[in-house]
């Protein structure tokens, strides 16, 4: 298991989760509707999700770039 899991016990079963960190931004009004938006109409739990979703797009998106080199 990565250094950066952890395993979180539950009374229920034991989860396996990433240890998270916190990054706070700063968005103009209309964009911070946008994204509010975006988490409402494709059905993300939370802003963050919907951010850790973008962030892996873009991850992807480069790991493509990097393999057609």
């Amino acid at each position: 298991m990565p250094d950066e899991w952890q395993v979180i016990p539950n009374l229920a079963n034991t989860a396996v989760v990433p240890v998270m960190s916190t990054t706070n931004i700063s968005l103009p009004d209309d964009m911070k509707a946008f994204v509010d938006e975006q988490v409402r109409i494709n059905g993300f739990a939370s802003t963050s999700e919907y951010m850790r979703a973008l962030i892996r797009e873009r991850e992807d998106a480069i790991e493509r770039l990097r393999a057609r080199d």
